[in-house]
């Protein structure tokens, strides 16, 4: 066995200290993908053996043991059995010297003065230091010791750590961790973060870091950006369009010229590897020490669309590192300062308006995304920003604002998706999208009354100008739960007075805005009355056979069975057969309701009168969300969806 000297108190005490060195043993090497943990890393590819070394510290700090509380009456100890809990670390310690605790659950034996048995448990520290630079990977310890919280050194660093070596960051970290790394790489702290103007140059962040940037084009053209901890090669496409392997030394990001073509969009992209190499290098030169050459660098790529169900630790490391370029190069201080003054100038315009445009100033101003600005604005207490360029079931939204103040934490869109696990979930809201008096438009659950919803010149359903500026009266908020692409709902508001303060978690209030006594109110009373909701008189009039109901619909609409045949691409004999079975087929029925154009509680009782029920998969999602967007789909465009989802068409599902 090795040993090294050491002075520096690591928590065995002051002085020179003799402790034993360990690398790799060569024996195993990593396989797969799959990220590793310093316990893992040190158990299977240093074989420190966990078991020996707590035997061992039993044996010889018996006095120790005692002190810290451990069955103090027991002379002889020994270890029956034990187990990992877990890991604690610390960032931003020196990477030729990071401190990694193990705590393992100890089952002990004893024999007392009597020579009795004597049983008992205890945590044990287990520390090691380890040099992660890649020309040393080597593990000096361990220093044992009974487990009671973490100690004066690991305070000293703020931020903890997983079992990765990755950090634990919460929603209130990002603006400490933007401001401590501005202050640890910008000296002039005091003059120019926060000042009004500053702006963060990405590439000056890179060079203070100590990395170098370059632009390139990457054979795969899916690459945004890579940051490399070690010597590695990468594939180039050249001036003449020619592969070429090319060289990288450590401390280098490249970023694709075809990716990065905006100045918002390069200076995330350089940030977001400045962030991999402040926040994750740990982790990094953790997977190079166990032997994984793939970890030698961090790979962005465009982003994709999509929720993670199970985050693994790549997942949370790409997500704090997508969110932290905001908080950098979007600083508090100097960016609320420009938010205000820009607020300022647009008093004379509408809600949506004053703010699409503060967005965009922003976005020019900080040479960040439109999303990024927008992103950040909502950060910084304007809730507002969230009407601005949503996107919903891959659409864009139109832009909404509020008549008074957006609450904090509202959203008043949710997509078809979401709405179904929502109804599912919540039996009031359930209730309440299916009597009739919501309906579903522009991914908003909106009042059903023309003051607030009309069709646009192909017939489809949409809010109006109206509705667009004052959406917290017409239409259903909820509170949003859940982390990053990981999104889910829970009831939320809708505010039935401005100054109302909110005791439930779900208000479905209704505001009238105009004095009483005048013209105006008079109007809006009119409004009200005549709104008698799209359907409501068929709906509780509605025959319980559901044959009846689809024939006097088609009389009402004036339609022949001709008509609908043609609709559902079917033969006439087809749709005959189906208006008068005994057991209809579920997608027959929800393919005749989306061709009618049928508002979705009365498909919904169309369906409950036949017999049929909806059950919690995938397909009958995928049909409530053909009944809720019936109005702007055709039976064709259905048939599309379920073909591309591997699924039968509705007609040829129970043909």
């Amino acid at each position: 066995m090795n040993y090294t000297f050491t002075t520096k108190d690591y928590g065995q005490g002051s002085g020179l200290t003799a402790m034993p060195v360990s690398s790799h043993a060569g024996k195993k090497m990593p396989t797969g993908d799959r990220p590793y943990s310093a316990y893992e890393v040190l158990t299977d590819y240093f074989e420190e053996d966990m078991g020996l070394v707590i035997g061992n510290y039993l044996k010889m700090e018996t006095e120790q043991i005692h002190d810290a509380g451990v069955m103090k009456q027991a002379q002889a100890l020994r270890l029956m059995s034990y187990a990992y809990r877990m890991t604690r670390s610390r960032i931003q310690q020196g990477t030729a010297d990071t401190v990694v605790d193990f705590i393992i659950q100890g089952k002990l034996e004893g024999t007392d003065c009597d020579n009795r048995k004597m049983y008992g448990t205890a945590d044990f520290r287990v520390r090691y230091i380890l040099d992660l630079k890649p020309c040393s990977q080597k593990c000096v310890g361990p220093i044992i010791n009974i487990f009671k919280g973490d100690d004066q050194y690991l305070q000293q660093y703020p931020i903890a750590t997983n079992e990765y070596l990755l950090p634990i960051l919460y929603n209130s970290d990002y603006e400490l961790v933007a401001h401590d790394m501005l202050q640890q790489y910008f000296p002039e702290i005091g003059t120019v973060i926060g000042a009004k103007g500053f702006c963060l140059n990405a590439d000056d962040l890179a060079k203070r870091m100590g990395l170098e940037v370059h632009e390139v084009h990457f054979r795969d053209p899916s690459i945004m950006g890579q940051l490399y901890y070690n010597h590695a090669s990468v594939e180039l496409i050249d001036r003449q369009g020619r592969v070429r392997i090319a060289p990288v030394k450590p401390g280098t990001i490249l970023i694709s010229s075809d990716n990065c073509s905006t100045p918002g969009v390069r200076n995330s992209t350089i940030v977001h590897e400045c962030a991999h190499m402040y926040l994750d290098r740990w982790f990094f030169l953790l997977q190079m020490m166990a032997g994984n050459k793939k970890a030698a660098y961090t790979n962005r790529r465009k982003a994709q669309r999509h929720a993670f169900t199970n985050k693994t630790a790549v997942d949370w490391m790409e997500l704090q590192c997508d969110k932290l370029p905001a908080y950098l190069l979007l600083e508090y201080s100097s960016t609320k300062a420009f938010i205000e003054e820009e607020l300022a100038k647009y008093k004379k315009l509408s809600s949506t308006e004053k703010i699409r445009n503060t967005i965009t100033a922003v976005m020019k101003h900080f040479h960040v995304s439109f999303s990024m600005a927008r992103y950040r604005m909502i950060e910084l207490g304007y809730p507002e920003a969230e009407g601005i360029n949503c996107y919903i079931d891959n659409m864009v939204i139109p832009d909404h604002g509020c008549s008074g103040k957006w609450m904090e934490g509202v959203t008043y869109t949710i997509s078809v998706k979401d709405a179904i696990d929502l109804s599912e979930r919540e039996p009031r809201f359930a209730r309440l999208i299916s009597n009739g008096r919501f309906r579903y438009a522009e991914s908003h659950f909106c009042r059903n009354n023309r003051k607030y919803l009309e069709f646009d010149y192909s017939g489809r359903i949409r809010l109006t100008a109206y509705a667009r500026q004052h959406i917290d009266e017409c239409c259903l908020g909820f509170y949003k739960c859940g982390k990053a692409r990981d999104t889910s709902y829970q009831l939320g508001i809708v505010s039935r007075n401005k100054t109302e303060p909110v005791k439930d978690k779900y208000l479905p209030g209704y505001t009238l805005a105009a004095e009483p006594a005048t013209e105006e109110y008079d109007k809006e009373n009119q409004i009200f009355s005549d709104d008698c909701w799209l359907w409501g008189d068929f709906y509780y009039d509605m025959s319980d056979d559901y044959k009846e109901a689809i024939m006097d619909i088609m009389k009402r609409k004036g339609l022949t069975q001709e008509f609908l045949a043609n609709e559902l691409n079917v033969d006439r004999k087809v749709v005959y057969n189906c208006l008068n079975a005994m057991n209809p087929s579920k997608p027959h029925l929800v393919a005749i309701c989306v061709a009618l154009k049928l508002p979705s509680f009365v498909s919904e009782k169309i369906l409950a009168n036949a017999g049929i029920t909806f059950r919690r998969t995938e397909l009958d999602h995928l049909y409530r969300s053909f009944l809720l967007k019936a109005e702007q789909l055709t039976v064709e465009r259905c048939d599309d969806i379920l073909k591309q989802n591997k699924y039968p068409t509705l007609f040829e599902r129970a043909a």
